[in-house]
């Protein structure tokens, strides 16, 4: 995130409803979303709603009106915005001359479509255990009635009311006239999926365009955001989804949606290969290329003993890149932080907290984020020796410490250094880099 999205304490806010909304609502957000968002999230929303209600329309706030609301601090009302944005309850534009942000609320997806909905529902059944799942869909089910026996005699709206169509202005100003009212609206999910590329890519695979359906585009878009895949990736993936030949040819979507969730699997290492040398590290320079070589979700799954990540971790990732900004790069050098820090483990609040300062701070590059680890680290070490403060980076403490220099310098890298990195895992991460290159290689020869 840039320095000019970043909220600052001076800016102001104003907020719109862009659907009715009502006490159905906010079951589903309490019931439905809040496990997926977090009950902070959820609380921004509702005070984002009281407001709206309670205040003239367009009436402008200051930052500190809601932080003061909510008792929490400027960057907390930041990681909850993105959330909210995130999972589409929540669309935000920036007038930069004034430094006025305009919030628009959403109303929440019906049951129905929530529980049917690619990303919300797959994510709410992985996060919610079995039988609380089961409990919670079935207290939104209708009821269905027993009509054997039953004829429908119900009269239709002509048996009952007239209207004259020769009244031609009338007609035509209902027509026109409903663009700017209030609506039971919900704001789609944002993605990073391009059609156009997906379209070029499906030219080069030589699929009939005519196959992609505007629910199949839907679908596309959840995967892409789903699974981190990109349009290449996905072209590839629904040239084996596709059954049939000619006019007859149709795309399996269960087949597509179960080769998008196996795609990113990361092939079991060789026993031989696996074999653990403890007390073996490589170089700075040599762990910097493997930091730049491997995605965050390869690179924590070679740190975890090659075990896939839980389900929480990789929701993690997903928000560390999507919501925070960060580059992949960046993103490893955090998740060996952390781990070094928080005894193998990876705190949500924790990571998030430390990933908007890095995002605030601008950092771009494995380089620059090992340099600001080590400024931390070292004002602790210094803070320690003078009045026997914690080392350790704590989620109520902002981490907005020394500035990060960026030109080239040595790094101090006391902090990295704990990581153990064995000749196992060097093996593991050169490979998933050799993947990398070589997937990259492949679509550019395409």
């Amino acid at each position: 995130m840039s320095n000019l999205e970043s909220i600052q304490s001076e800016d102001s806010y104003i907020v719109n409803l862009m659907s009715i909304l009502g006490g159905a609502d906010r079951t589903s957000l309490v019931m439905l979303y809040q496990p997926l968002c977090g009950y902070e999230a959820v609380s921004l929303y509702l005070n984002l709603w009281a407001q709206a209600e309670h205040y003239k329309k367009n009436s402008a706030f200051k930052f500190d009106f809601l932080t003061k609301m909510m008792n929490c601090e400027l960057e907390d009302i930041e990681v909850y915005k993105n959330k909210l944005e995130g999972i589409g309850l929540l669309k935000t534009y920036l007038n930069e001359e004034l430094r006025v942000y305009k919030y628009e609320l959403y109303a929440p997806l019906t049951p129905k479509d929530f529980f049917t909905h690619e990303l919300l529902g797959t994510l709410y059944k992985q996060i919610m255990p079995k039988r609380s799942y089961e409990k919670i869909k079935s207290s939104f089910e209708v009821e269905t009635s027993d009509y054997d026996n039953y004829t429908d005699i119900t009269h239709k709206f002509n048996d009952v009311y007239n209207i004259d169509f020769n009244d031609v202005s009338s007609l035509q100003e209902v027509i026109r006239g409903g663009a700017n009212l209030a609506n039971k609206s919900s704001s789609e999910i944002e993605s990073n999926f391009s059609l156009s590329l997906f379209l070029v890519a499906l030219n080069e695979k030589k699929i009939k365009k005519s196959l992609i359906t505007t629910s199949f585009v839907e679908l596309l878009k959840s995967m892409a955001s789903l699974y981190k895949l990109d349009e290449s990736e996905l072209c590839e993936i629904l040239s084996t989804s596709i059954e049939g030949v000619g006019n007859k040819a149709v795309i399996n979507f269960d087949t597509f949606r179960s080769k998008c969730y196996s795609y990113k699997k990361i092939p079991t290492m060789d026993t031989k290969e696996t074999k653990r040398y403890t007390d073996k590290r490589i170089g700075m320079a040599k762990k910097v290329e493997l930091l730049k070589g491997v995605e965050p979700f390869e690179y924590l799954k070679i740190r975890q003993n090659n075990e896939d990540p839980s389900f929480q971790n990789i929701k993690l990732l997903e928000d560390l890149s999507i919501v925070s900004k960060l580059s992949n790069e960046v993103i490893n050098v955090l998740i060996d932080y952390v781990l070094i820090k928080q005894s193998g483990r990876l705190p949500y609040n924790y990571v998030m907290k430390i990933a908007s300062s890095l995002s605030n701070a601008g950092i771009r590059t494995a380089e620059e984020a090992m340099s600001y680890f080590s400024n931390i680290t070292n004002r602790a070490s210094n803070s320690n020796n003078s009045s026997n403060v914690s080392q350790s980076v704590t989620v109520s403490q902002p981490i907005s410490v020394a500035p990060v220099v960026k030109q080239a310098e040595p790094i101090n890298t006391t902090v990295l250094q704990e990581s153990t990195i064995d000749e196992a895992m060097e093996l593991e991460l050169l490979k998933a880099a050799r993947r990398k290159r070589k997937n990259s290689n492949g679509n550019k020869e395409d």
